[in-house]
């Protein structure tokens, strides 16, 4: 009778499944960068550091050198998550929050070209860099997607128990859920996208090829498969409702 009872219930353990692992992975996605731990400190959304290849590199050293700064910063790299910002600089990685960016003081802008001005503006400030990105990679939209796929979770389960009521309002309440995730965490993550891969296009030509920019491949590759669960499990939902509802139709039809 398990056996069974299993095999009838495999599409909804299924989803119940998926939806388990979508939880862990914008969990960490959310996580990223929030601890030194490099379980953490590998999930980022773009990595930003000075190019060694660039004619101004030598500059950036000299920049450094001037400020009483190690030359070794110069090797810096800054990693962007959505909720905390990791620095690895002299063999050290250094994570924040973003309330608190004002503990990397030491990581302070450079100039990097000579001027006449009075004016003590930074030409590059990668601080003020990672700051702007945050502006565009919503972490709300994240966290607001963590929830839908929890309340997914534990209306899911509920209708998988045997001998509940209201299966048939959990059934409709996890459609229209689902329908409502797929389309926010797709906005999400067509955010994090273009605003990574814009990044990567425009910051080095902006900044007259001092700065290169990578995109986090594992944090884009969490993004998307989660958002493909979650795809998964709203289409399950929709085509196990109407199923549902068809059979629920064909009982009470009058038999001639």
């Amino acid at each position: 009778m398990l056996i069974l009872f299993l095999i009838k219930k495999l599409p909804k353990l299924l989803v119940l499944l998926l939806l388990i692992i979508d939880v862990f992975l914008l969990g960490f996605l959310l996580a990223g960068c929030y601890s030194s731990s490099s379980t953490y400190s590998s999930v980022y959304l773009a990595k930003v550091q000075y190019n060694s290849s660039s004619n101004l590199f030598d500059n950036v050293k000299a920049a450094y050198k001037s400020q009483n700064s190690s030359t070794e910063l110069s090797t810096m790299s800054l990693k962007i998550g959505y909720v905390g910002v990791c620095v690895d600089a002299s063999n050290k990685t250094t994570c924040t929050s973003y309330g608190e960016l004002s503990s990397l003081s030491e990581y302070a802008g450079i100039s990097i070209i000579p001027t006449t001005s009075k004016s003590k503006t930074r030409q590059i400030d990668l601080i003020n860099i990672v700051q702007t990105f945050r502006d565009v990679c919503y972490a709300n939209v994240l966290i607001a997607s963590i929830i839908l796929t929890l309340l997914l979770l534990l209306i899911h389960f509920w209708t998988i128990i045997p001998l509940v009521p209201g299966k048939h309002l959990s059934r409709k309440i996890c459609c229209f859920l689902s329908a409502a995730n797929v389309l926010l965490w797709g906005l999400g993550s067509m955010l994090q996208h273009e605003a990574t891969k814009a990044a990567s296009k425009l910051l080095g030509p902006a900044s007259m090829t001092v700065l290169s920019v990578t995109v986090g491949r594992r944090a884009e590759a969490m993004t998307w498969t989660a958002f493909t669960f979650l795809l998964i499990i709203c289409i399950g939902a929709i085509f196990t409702y109407i199923y549902e509802l068809k059979r629920e139709i064909r009982e009470i039809e009058p038999k001639f």
